[in-house]
């Protein structure tokens, strides 16, 4: 029998949907590295780009990267309006990566009793315990639910369009993508979140 769509979201809905958000969050993640490097490619000539590409993408850690692209982008542009919408990109991706970095490195914790959303969740390999015994064991505020690594996910996406389409501005290229792509939105709720894992687990192969 097929769950209401007003039913809560099932242990096992919510086991899908948990890791299937993650791995999604990572793979948009990746979109905005890729983008990253398209913006900074702009700081080189059509020549160097293939070069550039490749210093690029040795550099493992994120926060390399991001300096890496700084530095050349505000070499190259050092006024405008360019340089503005990087200034805020920039503040978006040093605070973004602070949530890629928890999505990949907590551990995952199940609370099979817990609430719908708050069944599965990432914690931090050290957190303060909590103060009093629980009767019904719970996640801590600073974990990470469905709920939370969706949201994630979608500031990710926005990041990396927001990232194109400086890239395009940059070339001065047109895109017929929409700019509402780099749009955040606002969290999901649990009767959205429901709806959109209901209509994956039940969409005909």
């Amino acid at each position: 029998m097929q769950p209401s769509p007003h039913d809560p979201l099932t242990e096992y809905e919510e086991y899908i949907g948990f890791y299937l958000e993650i791995g999604m969050a990572i793979t948009a993640w990746a979109h905005i590295e890729l983008a990253l490097y398209w913006v900074t490619s702009t700081c080189f000539s059509k020549s160097n780009r293939p070069a550039a590409g490749l210093g690029f993408f040795s550099i493992d850690n994120f926060r390399s990267k991001l300096q890496f692209a700084d530095n050349l982008v505000r070499a190259k542009y050092t006024s405008g309006k360019h340089i503005k919408d990087w200034n805020e990109l920039h503040g978006q991706l040093e605070s973004l990566a602070k949530i890629r970095n928890k999505l990949a490195h907590y551990h995952v914790m199940s609370y099979s009793n817990g609430k719908p959303g708050r069944r599965r969740a990432l914690l931090s390999r050290i957190d303060k315990p909590t103060r009093f015994k629980q009767a019904t064991p719970k996640p801590p505020s600073s974990a990470l639910c469905i709920r939370d690594i969706m949201h994630a996910r979608m500031r990710f996406a926005a990041a990396a369009f927001a990232l194109e389409f400086l890239f395009y501005r940059m070339m001065r290229r047109k895109t017929q993508l929409p700019a509402s792509l780099a749009q955040v939105r606002d969290a999901p709720t649990m009767v959205w979140l429901t709806h959109q894992m209901r209509t994956i687990l039940t969409r005909p192969h």
